[in-house]
């Protein structure tokens, strides 16, 4: 059984047709010679610089702001959901983040661990997305088992447990053959507070679960 992990950036999830067209090329490799693949996927191409503004308009109280943020991350996410088949998914993400930044508007005040809440939103929209073409089932960083410590904003993974962890619940999935999508740049601390690995953290979160079930290779 050869295992590959095939990483998606921001551009190749920008709008339902390249993420169908992701999703067959997955399938077509899937199909070819028992190959077992993990999909890791970015955030559409921008919106994490959208989210991290969100973040920043809701702690700072610039209503007009959220509000035009938060209806232009509708547009763009709701219109592929629509396309793929994946609008409750995408739908009750959206109202998370909704309820999010209202309550970091309420507090009045932007901490590294709220905007880390916030931003990875990004990937996991795109997961829901990508989940709805294959089809299969999208997994963010803490489920899947990405531990980390708790530097917000650019946290390092605890390797030892994450390796152990990820492999414990990728390896069932990946001998059924079944389609697993995973939100990079997302993970947890061992309290399970969301954190964030960074910019080009999806590509980290590809290479620690190609470690972790030991890919044949990472694409």
């Amino acid at each position: 059984m050869k295992k590959v992990i095939m990483k998606f950036g921001g551009t190749s999830m920008a709008d339902a047709d390249r993420i169908r067209a992701c999703a067959d090329f997955v399938r077509q490799s899937s199909g070819e010679s028992g190959r077992r693949v993990v999909t890791v996927v970015s955030a559409m191409a921008g919106v994490t610089d959208a989210l991290l503004e969100l973040a920043a308009a809701a702690g700072s109280g610039h209503r007009a702001a959220k509000y035009a943020l938060l209806a232009d991350l509708r547009k763009r996410h709701e219109e592929p959901a629509k396309a793929l088949g994946a609008d409750d998914a995408v739908g009750q993400l959206l109202d998370q983040l909704d309820t999010l930044v209202t309550g970091i508007s309420a507090v009045g005040e932007l901490t590294p661990r709220s905007c880390d809440a916030v931003v990875v939103f990004g990937e996991r929209l795109s997961a829901a997305l990508m989940a709805a073409a294959l089809p299969g089932s999208a997994m963010t960083g803490q489920q899947v088992g990405i531990v980390t410590d708790d530097n917000h904003g650019e946290a390092d993974p605890l390797l030892e447990l994450s390796l152990y962890q990820v492999n414990e619940t990728l390896n069932l999935p990946l001998q059924r053959g079944e389609g697993i999508v995973v939100t990079g740049f997302d993970a947890a601390t061992q309290h399970g507070v969301t954190t964030t690995l960074g910019r080009g953290g999806s590509d980290y979160t590809a290479t620690i679960i190609g470690a972790a079930v030991k890919a044949d290779e990472i694409w």
